[in-house]
């Protein structure tokens, strides 16, 4: 469920919205950057969903819970031709691995999914990989990558790419529907 779009948001709120009610050490700051903890830990990837850009990217000084306003960590995109951009909040060059995400509802039939991931060098600028998961990829509690591995870990090394792939897509009821497009940051 989105948080509400004014009034008082909390803290537990948010690391409701962001699937992170179990994690012990919880920084606003990393949860607004997305930030893995040296790559394996990881707060959820920010949504850059249409419906976040009213809030996204980020404060780039004191994050305010009121950056979180309206923001709905689930908010997914069906599959279907149309481009969908993936960008990513730099985060200052003293912190490491920044992500952001987006989401498409995979549905429950069995097909093929062609995945195309393109750009150019500008556009993978500070952006090392690009992981791709079916299933959720993190805990709530922050560690590991959640219950499931990547079907693809691409190297991009923030130079140009295009890709196209197919992907089997075989739909298993305890992962879900969605597929997660998540993009890293490097640490530089």
């Amino acid at each position: 469920m989105p948080l509400p779009s004014s009034g008082q948001i909390s803290i537990d709120n948010l690391r409701d919205e962001v699937s992170q009610s179990c994690a012990s050490n919880y920084s606003l700051y990393a949860a607004s950057n997305g930030i893995r903890q040296g790559y394996s830990n990881i707060f959820v990837p920010i949504n850059v969903h249409e419906d976040n850009t009213g809030n996204y990217p980020f404060s780039s000084s004191n994050y305010p819970l009121s950056d979180f306003y309206s923001y709905d960590s689930e908010a997914f995109y069906q599959t279907s031709i149309n481009n969908r951009d993936l960008f990513l909040s730099q985060p200052p060059a003293s912190v490491c691995y920044g992500s952001s995400m987006i989401i498409f509802d995979l549905g429950t039939n069995n097909t093929t999914q062609s995945i195309t991931i393109s750009g150019s060098t500008d556009n993978f600028q500070g952006i090392d990989n690009i992981q791709i998961y079916y299933g959720t990829p993190w805990s709530c509690d922050g560690s590991n990558t959640g219950s499931y591995a990547p079907i693809e870990d691409i190297f991009v090394n923030q130079t140009e790419y295009n890709n196209t792939f197919d992907y089997n897509y075989i739909y298993d009821s305890n992962r879900g529907q969605y597929l997660y497009i998540v993009a890293i940051a490097g640490c530089y």
